[in-house]
């Protein structure tokens, strides 16, 4: 069983969105808890700046939060274009 819960929760960080990073061009990334994107909004960001968004922290992560679970599938769902 709790290897079970630990192959959910790696799937978790890999594949729901940890935050977003907004550039000032309008390129928007969704990144994972391992600060690898996972999705964007097929601009390509413009190198600067950018705004970081998280969606989650320690305190209720979404392999332990059903809510926080999904309010980031919910995110990814919208209208992300997947990375492969």
């Amino acid at each position: 069983m709790a290897k079970a819960r630990k192959a959910s929760e790696q799937l978790m960080r890999e594949e729901l969105p940890y935050g977003i990073h907004r550039h000032a061009n309008g390129a928007k990334e969704l990144f994972n808890r391992k600060y690898e994107t996972i999705s964007s909004n097929e601009i390509e960001p413009d190198g600067g700046e950018f705004e970081e968004l998280f969606y989650y922290d320690d305190s209720n992560p979404p392999w332990k939060n059903a809510s926080t679970q999904r309010r980031c599938e919910s995110v990814l769902r919208r209208h992300w274009v997947t990375k492969s």
